[in-house]
């Protein structure tokens, strides 16, 4: 290939570039010549994309490692450096060939010259690791041969990429590392790599030298990925009896799944390659010929215990039934079962699954298996707003889709070129395509728990801010209500039957005491029970439906779709699986049987901090749990909360000085409590509707509106005297519509309601200053949720106080704000003149909370105590397990076995 002009002007004062020697997936090298030594040198340049996200300064930083490299089997290095946007790096041209050429020429190596190679590898790598230095990329194009003598190349370049890139790589296409070669750690995304992981990769060049193969192959790297998380390598001497049995032993123990069970340094591990002594008889990494699959379920690794072992240890799981699903019932057949097997689907270092427990499920599966999309943030710098992450099976790494900022609760189209989300701020319904290009948005006005289903005559299923299903075009047009019987009930979880007219959804009677999924016909409004007691369903086109309940359990079931019914037993399939907010069950499913679900055991949990004016940090809730909506009693002596169990929400008072927990609601969902101004009552929102009860627990909840209830309530406030109860919703007077509004409710006489802010927007988070004249609430009126102020009861305009994006306003004083920008995840202050105009005179940031948890724009999930100075916030104590999905091929085959009669034992 031609040389690019540009390049070579830019280092023609140092390097004339004579042509093109090959290019690899991070560098192109060039054969050169250094103009100030008269000699040949190998001139390597890096791609433009990963330049750019590396940066010049921490390149240059980083690829000093290779100068401070001084061994005989290390390729040293000779210069580096920027030109004209280019960044380099140089080193000497070897006149002789790669240990790729070799193996490509020969296949395989004798025994001699692979344990000779591998020692002066070892070597090496040895004198960097003492340095602190781990290579991260072995393979054989990395090994040159020169006279016969290994040179290991290219230290510094992975270290520098991994260290900066982190998950800004994914947007150039690049991965990290060679599957074939890499660890498991490596594989899973670990983010700490140790020297363990270069013996790993190291066992695998001495095992192709000497079998012809690496340990694993396979068609696509998601595929290599699998077999190096779940199976065992053939044994060396069962295809070549020559290997000597220490050599073996050797190369069985540097192959260990865990890096503890592997040898603790290179040099341990050519010391035994050497030594005829040499066996490792505990460890069973190696399978003998006659059977390559994994040991059972959970493959070569069953029964260890380690960060990177078992399905629910890994954070988040992802399980892809990437096997054979459509026969799910079927009789067993003569031939061989395929196995089941579990690997990780990891995102890039920088990335994290974003919790969408709050708002719906955070990834989906196309429906031919062979793509996900995840929601994802950033883990660190300014912009933690989720958005769409796409990867398919045969890349190790994905891409984020431009525009899709605040996406939640991602679903595919039939086709699977389509991804349609929402927003959480704005509660808009968008689609996208997969191969990127600008969002569409086609509804807006959608439920905070979002869930949408497409189906295959274009029609796109959710649930609207009224909790009713909605059914609009994905073509775009307008939304038209799915008629049901029962006006009064909600639905959620709704999903399509295919070529069928029916849907199915879970329905919630008023005051959702009680749910079932049911089946509606999505013309006549006719429903049906189908499964009393579930939480969501799914319909896989094999004739199963699959559902959730209320403890985490998941079922399946023959299910006939024409006549929407159920027809035959039930049969168990996964067990603890995590609940979304409104009972949703934390898994998806794709057409083709691919299921995706979290663990219960994968839930976040967190303790309650308290943060003072200094920045200084107090646990004030030691105890961890999945805490939320912290509210200090006006006193400060007791912390309302609502804390997730596996029996749903409910709301519990924390008493500080006696370190003592208590319960005081137990039916139905219980969330968002807010005291009393003299501290004897809590209000908070309820499954059926707003409730309030003495905050001893004496007496059981009572309904705060005596009448038809706001359906879609998601926050409720106290007026500083007491005499008014905010909360937000949509009027029974306007079911069919879809938006909120903030209405005022007299404690005295809880029978009316008095509209105080509405808009042809959703407002929401309603919250009076200390004085009783002035309002502040969120509204997403120009589609970014906002913060706005104005007068409470009394006429007037409304005034915008928030710049960027603006949630959960509280007042401090009698005329400051403090609100969250969740786009660059800060609490705000804003300081105000109040009068005939509200006037913002001061904004600053009070505190960086991305360290804590933060609520959205319809609830709190912070606040401040009554004199100012203290913050009460939700900070993490274990992360919800997200790191790293894990993939599970053939999940139905686990079906089939448990219905498989007992064979007689003679």
């Amino acid at each position: 290939m031609t040389v690019p002009e540009t390049l070579r002007s830019a280092l023609a004062a140092h390097y004339r570039i004579e042509r093109e020697l090959g290019a690899g997936g991070m560098a192109t090298v060039y054969l050169a010549n250094d103009l100030k030594h008269d000699r040949r040198v190998a001139l390597k340049v890096l791609r433009p994309e990963l330049a750019a996200v590396i940066g010049a300064e921490r390149f240059l930083t980083e690829i000093k490692v290779t100068a401070n490299l001084q061994h005989p089997h290390i390729l040293p290095l000779h210069d580096s450096g920027e030109a004209g946007g280019f960044l380099f790096y140089v080193m000497p041209y070897i006149e002789g060939e790669s240990l790729r050429d070799r193996l490509t020429r020969e296949q395989q190596l004798s025994v001699a010259d692979a344990v000779r190679i591998t020692g002066e590898i070892a070597s090496a790598l040895d004198s960097a690791h003492r340095q602190g230095v781990v290579h991260r990329d072995i393979k054989p194009e990395n090994i040159l041969l020169h006279d016969g003598r290994a040179l290991v190349a290219d230290f510094g370049i992975a270290l520098a990429a991994s260290r900066t890139a982190g998950a800004r790589i994914t947007e150039t296409g690049m991965s990290l590392g060679t599957p074939t070669y890499m660890s498991p750690e490596q594989a899973m995304g670990e983010r700490e790599i140790t020297a363990r992981s270069d013996v790993y990769a190291l066992g695998c060049v001495a095992y192709e030298m000497l079998a012809g193969e690496p340990p694993f192959t396979g068609p696509t790297a998601q595929a290599i990925v699998a077999r190096v998380m779940t199976e065992r390598p053939r044994t060396l001497r069962a295809q070549r009896a020559t290997v000597p049995a220490h050599v073996e032993a050797a190369i069985q123990m540097a192959l260990e799944k865990l890096p503890a069970d592997r040898f603790p340094t290179v040099a341990a591990f050519a010391a035994a390659l050497a030594d005829p002594s040499f066996t490792a008889a505990a460890s069973t990494t190696l399978m003998p010929a006659t059977g390559a699959g994994p040991a059972g379920p959970g493959g070569a690794m069953a029964g260890r215990r380690g960060p990177h072992t078992g399905l629910l240890a890994a954070g988040i799981v992802v399980a892809l039934t990437l096997g054979a699903a459509s026969g799910w019932f079927a009789k067993v057949q003569s031939t061989p079962a395929p196995d089941v097997i579990r690997f990780p689907l990891t995102v890039p270092t920088g990335l994290r699954i974003a919790d969408g427990g709050i708002v719906g499920v955070p990834f989906a599966i196309a429906p031919d298996g062979r793509t996900v999309a995840m929601a994802v943030t950033y883990d660190s710098g300014t912009d933690r707003r989720a958005r769409l992450y796409v990867r398919t099976v045969d890349q190790l790494e994905g891409t984020l889709l431009p525009g899709t900022e605040s996406a939640t609760s991602p679903f595919f189209s039939p086709d699977g070129k389509w991804i349609g989300f929402f927003t959480g701020a704005g509660r808009l319904l968008k689609k996208v395509a997969v191969s990127g290009g600008p969002p569409i948005t086609l509804a807006e006005g959608t439920s905070l728990r979002q869930h949408g289903a497409w189906s295959t005559d274009g029609q796109i299923l959710f649930t609207d801010a009224a909790r009713h299903l909605q059914i609009i075009p994905a073509a775009g047009g307008r939304a038209t209500q799915v008629p049901v019987a029962d006006s009064q009930a909600t639905y959620y979880w709704g999903e399509m039957l295919p070529d069928s007219p029916w849907a199915i959804a879970m329905r919630c009677p008023r005051g959702c005491g009680t749910h079932d999924l049911v089946a509606i016909h999505r013309e006549t409004g006719e429903s049906k029970p189908i499964v009393p007691g579930a939480t969501r369903g799914w319909y896989l086109t094999m004739g199963i439906l699959v559902y959730g309940t209320d403890d985490g359990a998941v079922f399946g079931v023959p299910f006939d779709a024409k006549k929407a019914e159920v027809s035959g037993e039930p049969i168990p399939l996964v067990e603890d699986v995590q609940l979304a907010a409104d009972f949703g069950t934390m898994l998806t499913l794709s057409a083709s049987g691919m299921m995706a679900y979290v663990p219960l055991t994968n839930a976040a949990t967190s303790q309650l901090v308290a943060v003072s004016a200094d920045g200084s940090e107090r646990v004030v809730l030691q105890r961890a749990g999945a805490y939320a909506n912290p509210r200090w009693s006006p006193d400060g002596k007791r912390i309302a909360v609502d804390q997730r169990t596996r029996n749903g929400t409910q709301i519990w008072v924390y008493d500080i000085s006696s370190q003592t927990m208590t319960q005081l609601t137990r039916d139905g969902e219980n969330q968002r409590p807010t005291w009393s101004p003299d501290g004897r009552r809590l209000a908070f929102s309820g499954s059926s509707g707003m409730l309030w009860m003495p905050a001893d627990g004496s007496l059981p909840p009572e309904a705060v509106i005596e009448g038809p209830a706001l359906s879609g309530t998601t926050a409720v406030s106290w007026t500083r005297d007491g005499k008014y109860l905010l909360i937000d919703g949509i009027a029974p007077t306007a079911r069919h519509e879809t938006r909120e509004d903030v209405y005022a409710v007299p404690t005295e006489s809880p029978r009316t309601m008095e509209m105080v802010a509405s808009t042809p927007s959703n407002d929401q988070a309603g919250t009076v200053s200390p004085d009783g004249k002035w309002l502040a609430y969120v509204s997403d009126e120009s589609e970014s949720q906002k913060v706005y102020v104005r007068p409470f009861r009394q006429p007037g305009g409304r005034f915008l106080i928030s710049t960027g994006s603006g949630e959960e306003p509280l007042w401090v004083g009698a005329s400051s704000l403090l609100y969250v920008d969740p786009d660059v995840q800060a609490l705000i202050r804003a300081d105000l003149t109040l009068g005939a105009s509200v006037e913002v005179v001061r904004r600053e940031t009070v505190r960086d909370v991305r360290s804590y948890t933060m609520g959205s724009a319809g609830w709190w999930n912070y606040d401040v105590s009554r004199d100012g100075r203290d913050l009460l916030l939700v900070k993490p104590a274990r992360a919800a397990g997200n790191a790293n999905p894990i993939v599970v091929v053939n999940w139905a085959e686990e079906v089939r076995a448990r219905r498989r009669p007992a064979t007689a034992t003679p």
